[in-house]
């Protein structure tokens, strides 16, 4: 993959990274933060979610 594509996964990476820490410290349960996790992947754009297969998620979960 690309050079600019490994950057913008970095920062979504850190960018659930600090989500999960967020929920984590607040409580909230694992169940909440799995479901929180995936609608942030949701709202990702199309073509990064293709580019890193998050689309395959889509058809089993």
């Amino acid at each position: 993959m690309s050079e600019e594509f490994d950057k913008i996964a970095s920062k979504v990476t850190g960018q659930r990274i600090e989500l999960f820490n967020e929920m984590k410290s607040k409580g909230s349960s694992d169940q909440e933060i799995f479901k929180e996790l995936l609608s942030f992947n949701h709202s990702l754009p199309m073509d990064y979610q293709v580019k890193s297969g998050l689309t395959k998620v889509d058809t089993y979960a």
